[in-house]
């Protein structure tokens, strides 16, 4: 009899443990609640994010794939409109990117790296006849773009409710923005190359070069404040353990003032600035997904810096 009460108490508790496993990825008996398995401070160690951002006022699109695994960040931005269609990748180093969850339901997260990328583009090549001498005339113009950013997210945080069919309760986790900064540098350096060719009869070609060089450095910093529920991510947890948290997200989002295009071009098509911003009236939507694992980090996030 004591033996079966013994067998029933310990299947009891194995049912009540399990009841705690709400991702499909989660620990089949976890002996820590899902707060005390989130509240810590996470390394983003793998890190992949697409997104396609289409303006409804041009005919202009965005699409941008981030990828981070450990130190390393790769983004690839291609835009496109009538008239152009731009790829620039760029790589870099991520110093640090982490969050912290605090167990009062706040969290800071800091997001600190390095990108760098160049583009060459042909702006002119002809080439002329006259009487026995042949010309080529060619005009190339390359930017190399080197960025250091900061971003640094604050808010708060609580569980979701479940969803008949498709979340169980806790499975979700809201994030509450109250404050986002970003302070950056950027500098961008252009290098244009003009060469005429010259070709006499059948002599020897002979090549005449000139070079000019441009650096222009920007340094910036921003601070957007919003009210409780004025801007939150919801993120579903596939798998919420002690030892590794993943996170999948569904973004779509709608803009509708102040947009900035990345991308700057003439009526020909000729790219002018690449790097730089400009303001434009209108709307746009973007959708895409989000997906990245956390780990446990060994960094301590200061309050104030």
């Amino acid at each position: 009899m004591i033996k079966s009460k013994i067998l029933a108490l310990i299947v009891l508790v194995f049912a009540s443990l399990a009841s705690c496993k709400k991702g499909d990825n989660d620990p089949i008996v976890p002996f820590k609640s899902r707060t005390a398995r989130l509240v810590n401070t996470w390394d983003f160690n793998t890190y992949i994010k697409s997104t396609k951002q289409t303006f409804t006022s041009s005919s202009t699109s965005i699409n941008r794939l981030e990828e981070i695994k450990e130190d390393d960040i790769i983004v690839n931005t291609t835009t496109s409109n009538p008239s152009l269609s731009l790829n620039i990748r760029e790589d870099g180093i991520v110093d640090r990117y982490v969050i912290d969850f605090s167990k009062e339901g706040e969290f800071l997260m800091v997001k600190q790296y390095s990108l760098a990328s160049s583009y060459s583009q042909t702006l002119l090549d002809e080439r002329d006849t006259v009487g026995t001498t042949a010309q080529r005339t060619q005009l190339v113009k390359t930017i190399n773009t080197s960025k250091d950013i900061i971003e640094r997210y604050e808010g708060n945080w609580n569980f979701l409710g479940g969803i008949e069919d498709e979340y169980k309760n806790k499975e979700r986790v809201a994030l509450n923005f109250t404050e986002i900064t970003t302070t950056s540098q950027n500098t961008i350096d252009t290098v244009l190359v003009a060469s005429v060719t010259s070709t006499v009869g059948t002599g020897t070609p002979t090549t005449e070069t000139e070079t000019k060089n441009t650096r222009a450095t920007v340094t910036s910093a921003e601070t957007d404040r919003f009210g409780n529920g004025e801007f939150s991510e919801i993120w579903a947890l596939s798998r919420l353990a002690s030892d590794r948290v993943i996170v999948e997200r569904v973004i779509d989002s709608f803009e509708s003032t102040n947009i900035k295009s990345v991308l700057n071009s003439d009526s020909a098509g000729v790219v002018l600035t690449v790097g730089e911003t400009e303001e434009i009236d209108g709307a746009s939507t973007t959708v895409g997904t989000e997906t990245f694992i956390l780990t446990p980090s060994g960094l301590i996030i200061e309050e104030d810096e």
